[in-house]
């Protein structure tokens, strides 16, 4: 795994997927990775697991809930304002579920973390189940609240 921090886009898989993503005009991607690690029977693998978190964060960002900054935020915010997507509750109801599939077992993603210290890994999956359960936003662009987030440090 190739990961650089304990945020969901801190990893080559989540951001190889963002890119992805950027490149469509629709959520038939994100679609994807959710239903990878849903249907993904038994053992669940970190790179299928690191991309259905990756997607995960996506909805919440396409419902007005930024997390943690990544290096693409300002792309990714572009996207997020040009094609005007929304997720309907099916989609935010699989996010949620992916991100309580990934941190239960049989799951190679916590295994990893759990080789040290997985509370920081764990803390960033707990922000985003929080901000998949949040009512969408509306009013306030991703720009706006991501300027907040690093204001207040989180």
């Amino acid at each position: 795994m190739g990961a650089w921090g304990t945020e969901i886009f801190e990893n080559d898989d989540a951001a190889d997927l963002v890119e992805e993503v950027m490149g469509t005009s629709d959520l038939s991607r994100v679609a994807q990775a959710l239903d990878a690690v849903l249907e993904s029977p038994g053992y669940l693998e970190a790179p299928v697991a690191s991309e259905g978190l990756a997607a995960a964060d996506i909805v919440a960002r396409l419902r007005g809930h930024t997390g943690q900054s990544a290096p693409f935020d300002e792309e990714l915010s572009k996207w997020i304002k040009r094609t005007k997507l929304s997720p309907d509750a099916k989609t935010v109801e699989k996010a949620r579920t992916v991100v309580d599939r990934v941190r239960t077992e049989p799951s190679e993603l916590l295994e990893l973390w759990s080789e040290g210290d997985p509370a920081p890994w764990l803390k960033s999956l707990d922000a985003l189940q929080h901000r998949l359960t949040e009512p969408p936003r509306t009013g306030e662009s991703p720009e706006k609240k991501n300027l907040f987030n690093r204001l207040l440090g989180r």
